[in-house]
């Protein structure tokens, strides 16, 4: 379900969740995939001046790409009835397209300004599946577990706003 990944996502990066980041005039909530990326930026990343922005503004992309490790520790019952308890760090990786549409300066309305972020559009994963506590970890056949002491490991987060232009991907900010 897409509204429980984007709640994962925002979670597993911490402050992220209820706090935005600015960079210049970059604006970017990772829980929501909305924010402003400034035409500035956007020059820098690319060295374009003025006009070279405007000429390409409309074959810019935007992707926010996370990735984080998770630590859960799967508790069974063995064959003979006793408890077990096995340790896993599941790496987990997510990149999304973003939604976008340009902003345009209300005097001209032909002087883009940036670009608004609206949203998450497709997202790939990669990785292990980001495991719940209380939902069956894998195990042996009939020995199913469930997981528990499901956290993020810390320092593991890492999330970033790209730019896409022509195949060529710049970072943004981290976020």
């Amino acid at each position: 379900m897409k509204t429980s990944k984007n709640l994962l996502r925002a979670l597993a990066l911490g402050t992220a969740f209820v706090a935005s980041v600015a960079i210049a005039s970059v604006t970017f909530y990772p829980a929501t995939g909305t924010g402003f990326v400034g035409k500035g930026d956007v020059q820098n990343a690319f060295g374009w001046n003025n006009a070279g922005f405007q000429a390409n503004v409309n074959g810019l992309s935007f992707t926010y790409e996370s990735s984080v490790t998770w630590h859960a520790s799967c508790y069974f019952i063995t064959g003979e009835g006793k408890p077990g308890e096995k340790e896993h760090f599941v790496p987990h990786s997510e990149a999304s397209s973003l939604a976008g549409n340009v902003a345009y300066d209300k005097r001209t309305q032909n002087q883009v300004t940036g670009i608004n972020l609206t949203g998450f559009a497709d997202t790939v994963e990669s990785g292990g599946d980001v495991p719940v506590a209380g939902q069956p970890c894998p195990g042996n056949q009939g020995h199913d577990g469930v997981w528990v002491n499901v956290y993020v490991v810390p320092g593991s987060e890492t999330g970033g706003l790209y730019v896409w232009h022509d195949g060529v991907k710049v970072l943004l900010g981290n976020f």
